[in-house]
């Protein structure tokens, strides 16, 4: 055979593999696509702590479903470890408002995939035209009356990576000690407990009950905690 001829067999063989790359790509993307419309359609009907409740549920049915799938000699599909990308990204990123929630959708995108794979996903996703257009309102001008100097900014940061999704005492535990912190001397918390508890539960529907003393609750890793996320605060406005 000759050379010419194995060239243009190589040539062809390549272009087939790359159009079926292409069109796994496709696939895999549109599947993407729809999932994130759907988990955003569905977690933005709900008040934060039912998104936050279902994104676990979630969760917890991928994680059983992998745990399946290992008992029989069988590895996670590519599709589920998409899906629980998507839904952890969402959990890390749902605001207590969730009228936040569409602002946040760019930068979920960028965390989960390279820039090609997102220009495809914008094209698909019917939240093209907010991620390009809406401008994020400022989370200073919100809760005014609760927080001060960007409060409302560094509070929903430690709720969304510091404070446990459980609810129950190390929850509470959480919230009590970062309300005492940032209450002090009125520096980014100005509300007094029986305010801030209602608030609290006109955000975010929970109930957490009586604020404990910071002695109670103080211990290392809250601290360090709460360090990482000042450092993190105070770099978004050097």
């Amino acid at each position: 055979m000759s050379k010419a001829r194995i060239d243009s067999d190589n040539s062809k063989s390549k272009q087939l593999l790359d159009e079926k790359e292409k069109y796994r790509v496709e696939i895999e993307v549109r599947s993407i696509s729809d999932d994130f419309d759907d988990l955003y359609n569905i977690v933005s009907e709900m008040s934060p702590s039912d998104a936050r409740k279902y994104i676990n549920k979630e969760l917890l049915d991928i994680g059983l479903e992998e745990s399946k799938q290992e008992v029989e000699g069988r590895g996670s599909s590519q599709y589920q470890e998409s899906k629980k990308k998507l839904l952890l990204n969402f959990q890390k990123y749902l605001p207590p408002d969730n009228e936040l929630l569409k602002y946040n959708l760019e930068t979920i995108l960028k965390e989960m995939f390279p820039e090609e794979t997102i220009s495809k996903i914008r094209e698909l996703t019917n939240h093209r035209k907010i991620i390009e257009t809406a401008e994020k309102p400022s989370l200073e001008e919100l809760h005014t009356d609760i927080f001060r100097n960007d409060g409302f900014r560094f509070f929903d940061y430690l709720m969304n990576n510091y404070v446990d999704n459980n609810k129950g005492e190390g929850r509470y535990a959480d919230i009590s000690y970062y309300y005492r912190v940032m209450a002090k001397k009125k520096k980014y918390i100005t509300a007094n407990i029986t305010d801030f508890t209602e608030w609290f539960y006109d955000t975010y529907s929970e109930l957490i009950g009586k604020i404990k003393t910071k002695h109670q609750v103080e211990n290392s890793t809250r601290g360090e905690n709460y360090t990482t996320a000042l450092v993190w605060f105070k770099s978004l406005n050097k």
